[in-house]
């Protein structure tokens, strides 16, 4: 079986690289990935563009069906807060694409505002 929640072999393959509000789309893709080839080969886990980016490889007659998994499992992350799991949207925050819901976005934008001395609203 192959996951992210192992010990990673390398950083970039490890969980930390996504929040935690994605586990469980992960879980459940590593679920039906390992039952097409359970020695597939993942390569990268990591967040680009708001939205979650799995690449892995087979060696199984089961390519065309892996590979939709990895991108239904992805186009999900578009629509699920990336902190916390909840429905969330992706939207552009101070020059960074993230996916998040509204109460995760204005965190964001206060920690934002924080950093640069400013108040919300202000």
């Amino acid at each position: 079986m192959t996951s992210i929640f192992d010990e990673p072999r390398n950083v970039m393959t490890s969980a930390n690289n996504i929040g935690e509000g994605w586990h469980p789309l992960v879980r459940d893709l590593e679920t039906e990935l390992n039952k097409l080839d359970p020695d597939f080969e993942l390569q990268q886990v990591k967040e680009k563009f708001g939205g979650l980016r799995y690449y892995a490889q087979t060696r199984t007659d089961f390519g065309t069906a892996f590979h939709h998994a990895i991108g239904v499992a992805e186009e999900k992350s578009l629509h699920v807060c990336e902190v916390c799991g909840e429905p969330g949207e992706t939207k552009a925050t101070y020059h960074w694409l993230k996916t998040l819901c509204e109460t995760h976005r204005a965190e964001d934008v206060a920690r934002h505002l924080a950093d640069q001395g400013k108040q919300p609203g202000v």
